[in-house]
C-alpha cells in the first residue's frame, strides 16, 4: 500500500492531527462532526467572539495538514509545523471561545 513504511506513519500522523482538530471543534462548538465544515466552523467561531486572525489560523492548519499529508518535501519540518500550529490554535481557542 505504501512505498515506504515512513509514508504510512506520516499519513497516520496527519490523519490523527486532523481528526483531533475536527473532534476538538465538534466538542467545543457542540456541532456533530458529520455537520462540520470549514465555513460553518468559521461562522460559529466568529459568533463566539473568536478573532478573524485565529479563525484564519484554524483554516490554515486544516489546509496545511491536508496538503502536507500528500505533498513531497521535508516531511519532518512539515510535521513539526503542523504539530506546533495545532497546539497554538487549540491554546488560543481555549482562551477565546465565549
Amino acid at each position: 500500500e505504501y512505498l515506504y513504511p515512513m509514508m504510512k506513519e506520516e499519513a497516520q500522523f496527519y490523519d490523527e492531527i486532523l481528526k483531533a482538530m475536527w473532534g476538538y471543534t465538534s466538542d467545543k462548538l457542540s456541532i456533530p462532526v458529520s455537520q462540520l465544515s470549514k465555513d460553518n466552523i468559521a461562522n460559529e467561531l466568529a459568533a463566539r467572539g473568536v478573532s478573524e486572525e485565529l479563525i484564519a489560523n484554524f483554516k490554515e492548519l486544516l489546509n496545511e495538514g491536508e496538503f502536507a499529508r500528500y505533498a513531497p518535501g521535508d516531511k519532518g519540518a512539515a510535521m513539526d509545523k503542523v504539530y506546533t500550529m495545532s497546539a497554538s490554535v487549540i491554546s488560543k481557542m481555549e482562551n477565546s471561545i465565549k
